[in-house]
């Protein structure tokens, strides 16, 4: 089996039915399933997914970018439903955002 330790660990403030707490977004590692035989990246996030998940993708980074971008909308659609989850300050969706996709950069010309 194949594994790359990863240990990414965020500590985040939640705000949930008016109780303020912390808790943690852990992405703790990229392992290749040989059932699936395709690489699974294991995360968690305390108060909304606090059990251990994985996603999988064909490779390390697909796996890595599609918890990403799941944990992303889960903390986007958690603030809908009235939680409020933050990194450094209110409002920044726990830190996963991607600027330059979301500001539609890849779409502007660069000047010559």
């Amino acid at each position: 089996m194949k594994e790359i330790i990863l240990n990414f660990e965020r500590e985040l403030h939640f705000i949930l039915h008016g109780q303020p707490r912390t808790g943690y977004l852990r992405v703790t590692k990229l392992v290749l399933s040989p059932d699936h035989g395709r690489w699974e990246c294991r995360w968690s996030l305390d108060h909304i997914y606090p059990e251990t998940v994985s996603f999988r993708g064909d490779d390390p980074l697909q796996a890595l970018t599609t918890t990403l971008d799941f944990a992303a909308s889960l903390v986007r659609g958690s603030e809908v439903d009235g939680a409020t989850i933050f990194w450094q300050r209110d409002g920044d969706h726990a830190g996963l955002t991607f600027p330059m996709c979301e500001d539609h950069q890849w779409k502007q010309t660069p000047n010559a």
